[in-house]
């Protein structure tokens, strides 16, 4: 009966099961106030992990409650109304069970903004060449952007760019005070695109400026002519879906995942609803193929509305640092899994010990009632026997079965108490 307790309790309750647990991702203002987050719901057993889908969560922020549902991929995007502290304690709830809990507060060690790639010294340059919006993605068309460095009206250069890795390989412009910005399409060719500029002015200055423009194989791209209510990208490997992170001068305002399909063309494409934009104000978005948005192909487009004057308004992303974890409540999860686990094992362990000492116990009773029993046989034996020699012989016999009952007794007792002791041990390292 014990070892088929102890069997059902390792079996059954006793045996480990995956936790559910969810990882929260923020990123707040420079005044540290949270917009929005991104809630991972995940599945866990031992060291294996898989998103866990269809998840009703019940969010507590503050005071407020958002329920919340997460997609097939485990993934969900919390959007807070108004401006919450990132102080707030957060705590999200999966069927009355808590699966994250704790402050939206990260170390700013941990949030590494988007830079902008090193330029090479210019010292003397009177022009500059940028992609307009921060980098190429191969093999779809960017624009490079050429203006003059020279300010003041009566300032005019001819400018030649020679590229290596992207057509067209020559570009011939002007640029100045009585030109606007000089914008030409480019179509990057290989993972490099090195360019090789030379602009001469018309008060006789010549300047010439070599380097390598930014480029992210594998990138989402962002197609430039998506319509006002949405954002168009273009995948040019297979891909099944990506995430977006929504990015104002208020900080990060939403997310959101984009799915793609095949086109007839073997690109990928595919739309999410493009966030309202106040007056001219400027929209980052950040697309990544993981929700931690730390793929080596995550990268940033700047969409800009109203913008105005000649000149391109660059943007690299100075107010969009990556996502950080706030919250994993995962090892939280185990920890609860690993108390259950162990507060039923432990039980197991005291059923066995506590039947095994009683079956010892009991096995040391019987034994000396049985030789009680036995001795008073011997003794009745030699009080009718005919001789001395034959009552000393019945005696002898009495001590020998004796021993033999004492010898047997200890051998079972430790039989028993090896057999429990191996059923705990089994319980432990289970």
């Amino acid at each position: 009966m014990a070892i088929g307790f102890v069997a059902v309790v390792i079996l059954g309750p006793g045996n480990a099961k995956p936790v559910l647990g969810a990882r929260v991702y923020v990123a707040p203002n420079e005044d540290g106030r949270v917009l929005s987050a991104r809630i991972a719901t995940v599945w866990r057993l031992g060291q294996t992990e898989s998103p866990a889908p269809d998840v009703e969560l019940d969010v507590t922020l503050g005071e407020r409650r958002f329920p919340l549902m997460t997609g097939d991929d485990g993934i969900v995007e919390a959007r807070f109304e108004g401006s919450t502290p990132g102080s707030s304690g957060m705590t999200a709830r999966a069927g009355g069970a808590v699966v994250a809990a704790g402050k939206l507060e990260i170390d700013d060690d941990v949030t590494a903004r988007w830079n902008e790639p090193p330029i090479p010294e210019r010292d003397g340059a009177i022009f500059d060449l940028r992609p307009v919006r921060g980098q190429l993605t191969p093999p779809f068309t960017e624009q490079l952007a050429v203006e003059s460095l020279v300010p003041g009206p009566g300032f005019d250069a001819h400018v030649v760019i020679e590229l290596t890795g992207a057509s067209p390989a020559r570009l011939e412009g002007d640029i100045g005070w009585t030109h606007d910005a000089w914008l030409v399409d480019v179509v990057p060719e290989a993972l490099r695109v090195d360019f090789d500029a030379k602009a001469v002015g018309n008060d006789g200055r010549e300047s010439r400026i070599t380097g390598s423009l930014s480029t992210v194989p594998g990138a989402m791209w962002l197609d430039p002519s998506s319509p006002p209510n949405r954002l168009d990208f273009v995948a040019p490997a297979p891909r099944k879906v990506a995430y977006v992170s929504f990015w104002t001068e208020r900080g990060r305002v939403g997310g959101g995942k984009v799915r793609f399909r095949e086109d007839a063309a073997g690109f990928h494409r595919g739309t999410i609803a493009r966030p309202a934009l106040d007056g001219d104000g400027t929209l980052d978005v950040v697309v990544a193929g993981d929700a931690d948005e730390l793929g080596p192909a995550t990268v940033m487009w700047p969409v800009v509305a109203g913008a105005s004057g000649s000149r391109v308004p660059w943007r690299r992303g100075d107010l969009a640092p990556r996502l950080a974890r706030a919250i994993d409540g995962v090892p939280q999860a185990i920890v609860a899994e690993q108390a259950r686990v162990t507060r039923l094992r432990s039980l197991a362990i005291a059923v066995a010990v506590v039947v095994g000492l009683l079956e010892i116990a009991l096995l040391v009773w019987k034994g000396r009632r049985a030789q009680h029993d036995l001795n008073a046989h011997f003794i009745a034996q030699a009080d009718v026997a005919t001789g001395v020699e034959d009552s000393d012989a019945i005696r002898h016999v009495a001590t020998s079965a004796a021993k033999s009952g004492n010898r047997m007794a200890t051998v079972l007792g430790v039989l028993i108490a090896f057999a429990f002791g191996i059923i705990a041990a089994f319980v432990v390292a289970r």
